[in-house]
C-alpha cells in the first residue's frame, strides 16, 4: 500500500509505498525504504490505515512473499514507488494482485492475506498433520507458520512454498534437516524454496519428507538413511 503523503513536504518526498500486514487486532506497517517499522496503537486500526492509503494492492500471487525476504520488497516497493512518481501508477502488479483478490465494495476493510489460492488446502493440511505428532507444534505468522519442535524452527511453510528456518534463527538442526530436504527434493538442491506448484512436487511427497523429519527429531539422530 501506498502511505498518505505528509501535507507539510511535496508529496514527492513522502508519498511511497510500504508493506501492511495484519492479523486480527494487531498490525504492522514495514517501510522497507526508509527501514521503519510502526505497529498498532490504542484509537487506531488495521482499518483505518487501509482507508487513510492512497493507493493498495493486495499481497496475491507474485507478491505473495515473505516479509523477511528483505532484498525482494526493498527492490518492488522502490519499483512501485518510481512508477507512481512517473505517473505510471502500480502498473503489473496492481493487474496481477486483482486476478487473485476480490475488490470489497467498501474500501475501508482491508483484503484478508489469507484469500483463495491454489495451495491454500495444501497448508491448512501441512499444519494439521504437523501438530499431530506430540512435541510439534505450529507458530502462525502472517502470511504462513514456522513448524517447530521443542521450540525449535525447523521448517518456514506458506501457502506457496516451504523452505528449511534460516540458520541462526535457534534451528540448532539446520544442516540435518536442510540434508532431509535435499535427500527428498534433490531437484531443490540449489535453490532457497521448494514450491508446491512445481511438476515434481506432490502431497504425498511432502507428507513423507515432514514425517521424516519429525522421526528423525523424535530419535535425535540428523543421519539420513
Amino acid at each position: 500500500m501506498r502511505n498518505v503523503p505528509c501535507p507539510r513536504r511535496p508529496w514527492y518526498l513522502d508519498s511511497h509505498w510500504v508493506h501492511f500486514s495484519w492479523k486480527d487486532q494487531s498490525f504492522c506497517i514495514r517501510d522497507f525504504l526508509r527501514q521503519q517499522e510502526r505497529r498498532q496503537e490504542p484509537g487506531f486500526t488495521s482499518a483505518d490505515m487501509w482507508a487513510a492509503a492512497t493507493d493498495r494492492v493486495p499481497c496475491k500471487g507474485e507478491l505473495y512473499v515473505p516479509v523477511e525476504n528483505f532484498e525482494f520488497w526493498d527492490k518492488t516497493l522502490r519499483e512501485l514507488t518510481e512508477k507512481h512518481r512517473q505517473g505510471r501508477g502500480p502498473g503489473f502488479w496492481s493487474r496481477l494482485s486483482s486476478k487473485f483478490a476480490s475488490k470489497p465494495e467498501d474500501p475501508s476493510v482491508p483484503v484478508g492475506h489469507e484469500g483463495e489460492s491454489e495451495g491454500a488446502d495444501l497448508y491448512d493440511r501441512f499444519v494439521r498433520a504437523w501438530k499431530e505428532v506430540p512435541g510439534f507444534s505450529i507458530v502462525d505468522g502472517t502470511v504462513g507458520c514456522s513448524a517447530r519442535h521443542g521450540g525449535e524452527p525447523l521448517l518456514w511453510v506458506y501457502p506457496t512454498y516451504f523452505q528449511i528456518a534460516p540458520r541462526g534463527k535457534g534451528n540448532t538442526h539446520f544442516k540435518g534437516v536442510l540434508s532431509l530436504r535435499d535427500h527428498y527434493f534433490p531437484e531443490f538442491r540449489d535453490k532457497g524454496q521448494v514450491s508446491f506448484h512445481a511438476p515434481s512436487f506432490s502431497w504425498d511427497r511432502f507428507r513423507e519428507f515432514f514425517s521424516r523429519v519429525q522421526q528423525t527429531m523424535q530419535s535425535g539422530s540428523d543421519h539420513v538413511s
